[in-house]
């Protein structure tokens, strides 16, 4: 498949990141293609809801409470919305800060979109986007989802879920879906999966449905902060109030309980967007003699060098996500009494829109590795 960035000549000269315009033209030209395949743009249900709570003008709500209703938005709508969403302004404090990231992550993700063209592998031009609701989606029986689905749109891309919860996910293979491919991505399954596939992952275990304790688990009685993983949720507490909350849950759900801090405020956390490139074929093998080098100093990765940790890489090669579009959320813990490391600590598909500074450089890693090329 090829594909065409009308901003690739201009990011060529600026270090091969996007030029996120404040306007975007709206000359006819726009909207070519109409009766084509477009790409389709899956949001969930919390992206109108933040949307909705902050004050950016009596347009932009109307425009968005029509979208959470209609559950779509279609190309030449997407023009109005795209207009509202440059007035706003970006300077917030407080708790309109969560709101205002997901306004601008939006803002830049349909600018980039909008300026795609793709051709398919049966020169089919792929061009525009639409706007899709998932829960909407959902709504529809299978057959009749796939139908519309593969009639209408020649590539599928959905945001990194908010919130963990219980949903279906896109898993046919046409069109090609830039997401999490199964819904349990979500759950704890993959957890235990992803710590099982690179043979490292935080203090845990697994307890069963209707389970009753007594006690903690010996081994979590150190840990200031746990998390309490079920297939409905996810929540943090600390050790004090552990036990009862988890007996609670244990009611209706298994639970995969997670040891984050021995003690409070130790652990850190970054992300790492994907597709990375690897310069050379040596750099796809990983050296077990330059982990164990790296384990005598985790401190010395930041957010400017995280990437190239030996965990990256293998994480990228062992999941095989060298051709996908997500992110690695890596934590610095204390395992035990006398080592830190850097420990892998989810992995979602999709595009993120909780934060704008990695919704730009997933953006940035899309049209720099031309993964739609390579996948469609």
């Amino acid at each position: 498949m090829k594909i065409k960035n009308e901003q690739q000549t201009n990011n060529n000269k600026n270090n091969n990141k996007i030029f996120l315009k404040n306007e975007i033209n709206t000359n006819k030209n726009n909207n070519q293609n109409k009766r084509g395949k477009r790409i389709g743009f899956i949001f969930e249900d919390s992206l109108t809801a933040f949307l909705m709570m902050g004050n950016w003008g009596e347009t932009l709500k109307q425009l968005t409470v029509t979208l959470f209703e209609i559950g779509k938005m279609n190309d030449e709508k997407i023009l109005e919305y795209l207009k509202e969403l440059d007035k706003v302004k970006t300077e917030m404090e407080g708790d309109a800060l969560r709101n205002i990231e997901h306004v601008i992550s939006l803002r830049q993700t349909l600018h980039f979109l909008k300026t795609l063209q793709l051709i398919s592998q049966n020169d089919e031009t792929i061009s525009g986007v639409d706007m899709l609701k998932e829960r909407g989606l959902f709504s529809l029986d299978c057959e009749t989802r796939s139908k519309m689905l593969e009639m209408n749109y020649g590539v599928l891309i959905s945001t990194i879920p908010y919130e963990r919860e219980p949903r279906d996910t896109i898993s046919f293979s046409s069109p090609t879906h830039f997401g999490n491919p199964i819904p349990e991505c979500l759950s704890p399954w993959w957890r235990l999966f992803v710590s099982y596939s690179l043979g490292i992952g935080l203090p845990s275990v697994f307890l069963k449905k209707g389970v009753r304790l007594k006690r903690l688990p010996q081994f979590l009685e150190s840990f200031q902060k746990v998390e309490i993983m079920s297939t409905e949720r996810s929540i943090y507490c600390s050790a004090g109030t552990l036990l009862f909350q988890l007996n609670e849950i244990l009611l209706n759900n298994p639970v995969l309980l997670i040891g984050i801090e021995r003690k409070a405020n130790t652990s850190k956390q970054l992300f790492v967007t994907f597709p990375l490139e690897f310069q050379s074929k040596e750099e796809q093998i990983i050296d077990e003699n330059l982990e164990k080098e790296n384990e005598m100093d985790e401190s010395k990765y930041n957010s400017s060098n995280i990437h190239t940790h030996p965990l990256v890489k293998k994480t990228i090669l062992k999941l095989n996500l060298q051709n996908s579009v997500g992110f690695i959320k890596l934590i610095y813990v204390e395992l035990n009494p006398k080592e830190f490391r850097w420990v892998p600590y989810d992995i979602q598909l999709g595009i993120p829109l909780f934060d704008s500074k990695e919704n730009e450089k997933s953006l940035n890693a899309i049209q720099k590795f031309n993964i739609f090329e390579k996948k469609i």
